[in-house]
């Protein structure tokens, strides 16, 4: 439980940026245990050439966000929403790094690779107000 909340924490501020952000789309990148998003998304979504397509109610899973995650609002009422449905893949990023470290022979040797678990996410977003909360 604490892995799924801590992804779930994860999605939620990465994608919270995304909406806040400038521009009517948004692709962020999160880290997330894959294996955790294998077991939520389970038979959720839908496949899309090179993405899968989730719907707002598909994120029913990670019960750890609140239900407001997928739209901000400012102190009049209006703000920024998510269009669903939102573009998602999971992958295997390579942490590129330019480190070296001394060899046994004093000569450099480049610090090896380190991966990480993320989901790319895009979505497209639009203007809401109090009113029109999906």
């Amino acid at each position: 439980m604490e892995r799924i909340e801590h992804c779930c924490h994860s999605f939620l501020i990465n994608v919270q940026r995304g909406v806040k952000s400038s521009g009517v789309d948004a692709h962020v990148h999160v880290p997330f245990d894959l294996d955790v998003w294998r077991y939520l998304s389970k038979s959720k979504g839908r496949v899309d050439e090179r993405w899968f397509l989730f719907e707002r109610e598909d994120f029913d899973g990670l019960t750890c966000l609140p239900n407001h995650w997928h739209y901000c609002l400012n102190q009049h009422g209006e703000g920024k929403a998510i269009d669903f449905p939102v573009k998602l893949k999971p992958y295997l990023g390579k942490v590129v790094t330019k480190d070296y470290l001394p060899g046994d022979n004093g000569s450099l040797v480049s610090v090896p690779s380190i991966y990480c678990e993320k989901l790319s996410v895009y979505f497209v977003k639009g203007a809401c107000n109090i009113n029109n909360l999906n």
